[in-house]
Protein backbone atom coordinates (compact mmCIF):
# COMPACT_ATOMS: atom_id res chain seq x y z
CA UNK A 1 0.00 0.00 0.00
CA UNK A 2 2.95 2.30 0.71
CA UNK A 3 4.18 1.86 -2.31
CA UNK A 4 1.37 3.03 -4.13
CA UNK A 5 1.11 5.95 -2.43
CA UNK A 6 4.51 7.34 -2.63
CA UNK A 7 4.31 6.19 -6.70
CA UNK A 8 1.18 8.48 -6.72
CA UNK A 9 2.95 11.76 -5.09
CA UNK A 10 5.96 11.78 -7.03
CA UNK A 11 3.55 11.30 -10.37
CA UNK A 12 1.40 14.21 -9.07
CA UNK A 13 4.38 16.20 -8.60
CA UNK A 14 6.27 15.39 -11.47
CA UNK A 15 2.92 16.26 -13.15
CA UNK A 16 3.19 19.24 -11.71
CA UNK A 17 6.84 20.10 -12.88
CA UNK A 18 6.28 19.32 -15.97
CA UNK A 19 2.92 21.53 -16.19
CA UNK A 20 4.84 24.55 -15.05
CA UNK A 21 7.54 24.13 -16.53
CA UNK A 22 5.39 24.36 -19.76
CA UNK A 23 3.36 27.07 -18.65
CA UNK A 24 6.88 28.96 -17.79
CA UNK A 25 7.90 28.83 -21.38
CA UNK A 26 4.81 29.82 -22.63
CA UNK A 27 4.83 32.78 -20.19
CA UNK A 28 1.66 31.94 -18.65
CA UNK A 29 3.48 33.65 -15.19
CA UNK A 30 -0.38 35.26 -14.25
CA UNK A 31 -0.85 32.24 -11.08
CA UNK A 32 2.62 31.79 -10.49
CA UNK A 33 2.06 31.92 -6.54
CA UNK A 34 -0.47 29.32 -6.65
CA UNK A 35 2.15 27.20 -8.50
CA UNK A 36 4.29 27.04 -5.78
CA UNK A 37 1.17 26.30 -3.30
CA UNK A 38 0.16 23.46 -5.16
CA UNK A 39 3.97 21.98 -5.68
CA UNK A 40 4.64 22.78 -1.83
CA UNK A 41 1.42 20.48 -0.90
CA UNK A 42 2.19 17.97 -3.37
CA UNK A 43 5.88 17.96 -2.07
CA UNK A 44 4.36 17.44 1.65
CA UNK A 45 2.28 14.74 0.39
CA UNK A 46 5.26 12.97 -1.08
CA UNK A 47 7.57 13.58 2.23
CA UNK A 48 4.92 11.80 3.80
CA UNK A 49 3.79 9.14 1.65
CA UNK A 50 7.83 8.50 2.26
CA UNK A 51 8.04 8.93 5.68
CA UNK A 52 5.32 5.98 6.07
CA UNK A 53 7.42 3.89 3.53
CA UNK A 54 11.12 3.98 5.11
CA UNK A 55 10.92 2.43 8.32
CA UNK A 56 9.32 -1.00 6.14
CA UNK A 57 11.74 -0.86 3.50
CA UNK A 58 13.55 -4.33 4.27
CA UNK A 59 14.99 -5.14 0.82
CA UNK A 60 18.11 -2.91 -0.60
CA UNK A 61 16.80 -2.89 -4.03
CA UNK A 62 13.51 -1.07 -2.66
CA UNK A 63 15.48 1.60 -1.16
CA UNK A 64 17.61 2.11 -4.34
CA UNK A 65 14.28 2.18 -6.11
CA UNK A 66 13.00 4.95 -3.69
CA UNK A 67 16.32 7.23 -4.22
CA UNK A 68 15.99 6.75 -7.64
CA UNK A 69 12.45 8.08 -7.59
CA UNK A 70 13.29 11.22 -5.27
CA UNK A 71 16.35 11.98 -7.28
CA UNK A 72 14.36 12.18 -10.43
CA UNK A 73 11.64 14.51 -8.72
CA UNK A 74 14.87 16.85 -7.48
CA UNK A 75 16.19 16.46 -10.92
CA UNK A 76 12.36 17.91 -11.96
CA UNK A 77 12.74 20.50 -9.53
CA UNK A 78 16.57 21.77 -10.59
CA UNK A 79 15.10 21.78 -14.46
CA UNK A 80 12.32 23.93 -13.48
CA UNK A 81 14.45 26.36 -10.94
CA UNK A 82 16.93 27.14 -13.68
CA UNK A 83 14.07 28.03 -16.45
CA UNK A 84 12.32 30.16 -13.27
CA UNK A 85 15.99 31.89 -13.56
CA UNK A 86 16.29 32.27 -17.07
CA UNK A 87 13.13 33.67 -17.44
CA UNK A 88 13.17 35.85 -14.89
CA UNK A 89 16.70 37.17 -16.24
CA UNK A 90 14.72 38.12 -19.69
CA UNK A 91 12.36 39.88 -17.73
CA UNK A 92 14.98 42.01 -16.16
CA UNK A 93 16.36 42.59 -19.52
CA UNK A 94 13.07 43.55 -20.77
CA UNK A 95 11.99 46.00 -18.18
CA UNK A 96 15.14 47.59 -18.34
CA UNK A 97 14.32 47.99 -21.59
CA UNK A 98 11.12 49.48 -21.31
CA UNK A 99 12.65 51.79 -18.85
CA UNK A 100 14.64 53.26 -20.97
CA UNK A 101 11.96 54.02 -23.14
CA UNK A 102 10.35 55.65 -21.03
CA UNK A 103 13.13 57.76 -20.63
CA UNK A 104 13.27 58.72 -23.93
CA UNK A 105 9.71 59.45 -24.49
CA UNK A 106 9.54 61.61 -21.43
CA UNK A 107 12.19 64.20 -23.22
CA UNK A 108 9.46 64.70 -25.52
CA UNK A 109 6.96 66.51 -23.37
CA UNK A 110 6.45 69.88 -23.26
CA UNK A 111 7.25 71.97 -20.16
CA UNK A 112 5.34 72.70 -17.57
CA UNK A 113 3.47 76.01 -18.02
CA UNK A 114 4.32 75.99 -21.54
CA UNK A 115 1.54 74.74 -23.89
CA UNK A 116 1.68 73.66 -27.60
CA UNK A 117 0.76 76.51 -30.28
CA UNK A 118 -2.02 75.27 -32.47
CA UNK A 119 -2.40 77.03 -35.54
CA UNK A 120 -5.97 77.50 -36.14
CA UNK A 121 -7.65 78.13 -39.87
CA UNK A 122 -4.02 76.96 -41.89
CA UNK A 123 -5.54 74.12 -43.71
Amino acid sequence: MEWEEVMAAAEAFVSLQQEHQRRLQGGELGSIFAWQRQRRDAFVRLRAAVSELVPRIKKREDGVLLQELLAAVMAGEHHLAVAAAARREEMSANLARIRQGRRGISGYRTASGVEPRVLQGRM
